[in-house]
């Protein structure tokens, strides 16, 4: 009988939402779990990096000899694929993000809320 109380006390207590229940994974590890996981907060731990960096290609002028730009997106780099993170601002803790992944295709996406 006292199991049974537990074990109904244990799903009021999760489903309330009083008990987070977000993993913890490495960019390649979300990467490879991503069918899993889509759509689920986790919180990602590694290096984040420059990743997708783009650079316009104008012919610039004398006068402006260096007008071409670059922008990159932060994420992380892995041998299974690109983790790109959503909503990334300078105050964010760099070593453990917390968001919502996301799998688009063979894209990969952590959005800070």
């Amino acid at each position: 009988m006292r199991l049974v109380i537990f074990i109904l006390l244990a799903i009021v207590v999760f489903s309330s939402g009083c008990i987070s229940l977000s993993s913890t994974y490495s960019p390649g590890e979300a990467i490879e779990k991503a069918n899993r996981i889509d759509g689920e907060e986790i919180t990602i731990t590694g290096e984040l990096t420059d990743v997708l960096c783009r650079c316009t290609s104008l012919e610039c002028s004398d006068d402006n000899p260096d007008c071409n730009t670059c922008s990159c997106s932060k994420g992380f780099q892995t041998d299974s694929g690109i983790l790109v993170v959503k909503g990334y601002n300078t105050e964010l803790n760099d070593s453990a993000l917390s968001g919502i992944f996301s799998k688009i295709g063979e894209e990969y996406y952590l959005e800070i809320q």
